[in-house]
């Protein structure tokens, strides 16, 4: 998943239970294409205008990049104390 279609997500998933309108052509491609993957639904508007929500497998791959995401900046950040410290990196354990 590239940053386009995490920001899709991640606004979808910030609008719950309203659903996102995308309007500019570029944006709308990629939205579709997240449909397609079942990572957002399609819905109409009271107005027409398509719009598109989250669904569950998209909220699960956003929480899966974000959990993956903190588990690298906590590791980066023990590393940092670790070598401020002038302690020994942490061993990996098999």
């Amino acid at each position: 998943m590239n940053k386009q279609e995490e920001m899709i997500l991640q606004g979808a998933r910030n609008a719950w239970p309203h659903a996102v309108s995308i309007s500019q052509y570029r944006l709308r491609q990629i939205a579709d294409r997240l449909a397609q993957n079942d990572f957002l639904v399609k819905n109409k508007f009271s107005g027409g205008k398509a719009g598109y929500q989250i669904t569950p497998k998209g909220r699960a791959q956003l929480s899966a990049r974000d959990d993956a995401e903190f588990e690298h900046e906590v590791d980066e950040a023990e590393a940092m104390l670790r070598k401020s410290l002038g302690m020994k990196p942490r061993t990996p354990s098999l």
